[in-house]
C-alpha cells in the first residue's frame, strides 16, 4: 500500500483539534446505477422521479486518508492523498496532521436536514482511539435549484484532525457514520519506521 510518514511529535501537545469544510455539488445519476431491487420491473431502468427518495437514503459515494484536504469551489484538494500506511518513528506518538476527502449523496428529493456526519477513530479491537472527543458535524442539506428529475446531489466534505494519538502498532479504521448510523469504514496501518543497519 501507500505510505505517509509522522514527523513525530511530543506526547505533550494537545489532542482532538477537528477543522470541517463542505460545499453542496449537484451530481447526475443515471438511474441505471439504481440497486436491483430498486429497478423497473423487465427494464432494468427506471425514472427516478416516480419513486422521489423512498427507501433510498444518503450515503458515502468514497472516502481517502490524506495529510491535508480541504473543499474549494464544490471540489476537494487533497495533498498526499490515497495512502493506506503511517509510519511513525517512535511508539506512542501524536501524528501532527491528517485528513479525511468524503462526499455525501442525496437522492433526488431529499428534503430531510440537517444530517448528522460523525467521524470515529477505531484500533483494530474496535476501541475508540478518540472517546468521547467523537468528530460529529450537523450538515445543513439543500437540494440544488433546478436539479433535474432523476439526480441527486452532493456534499464534498473534508475533516482535518490534529495531533492524534497512537499507543502502538496495528490496523486502524476511521468510521464514518451518517446520523448515527455507521456507513464506511477507511482502514489504514500503522508501523514503526524501521532504521536502515549500518
Amino acid at each position: 500500500g501507500t505510505e505517509t510518514s509522522s514527523p513525530g511529535m511530543s506526547d505533550r501537545q494537545p489532542a482532538g483539534l477537528f477543522e470541517t469544510d463542505y460545499q453542496a455539488l449537484p451530481l447526475p445519476l443515471r438511474a441505471g446505477a439504481l440497486p436491483a431491487n430498486l429497478r423497473g420491473g423487465g427494464c432494468g431502468i427506471m425514472d427516478l422521479s416516480e419513486i422521489g427518495y423512498s427507501g433510498l437514503k444518503p450515503s458515502v459515494d468514497f472516502a481517502f486518508l490524506a495529510d491535508a484536504v480541504q473543499v474549494v469551489g464544490g471540489k476537494l484538494f487533497a495533498l498526499g492523498g490515497g495512502w493506506d500506511q503511517l509510519l511513525v518513528g517512535t511508539l506512542p506518538t501524536r501524528h501532527s496532521s491528517m485528513g479525511i476527502g468524503l462526499r455525501v449523496t442525496f437522492p433526488w428529493g431529499w428534503d430531510k436536514s440537517p444530517v448528522k456526519v460523525g467521524v470515529d477513530l477505531q484500533d483494530q479491537d474496535g476501541k475508540s482511539v478518540m472517546g468521547p472527543r467523537m468528530l460529529q458535524r450537523r450538515i445543513p442539506v439543500k437540494q440544488p435549484s433546478r436539479l433535474p428529475p432523476g439526480s441527486v446531489f452532493g456534499y464534498p466534505i473534508a475533516f482535518t484532525f490534529n495531533s492524534l494519538p497512537f499507543q502502538s502498532e496495528g490496523d486502524y479504521s476511521f468510521v464514518i457514520h451518517l446520523d448515527e448510523e455507521p456507513v464506511h469504514r477507511l482502514r489504514f496501518t500503522v508501523r514503526r519506521r524501521r532504521r536502515p543497519r549500518a
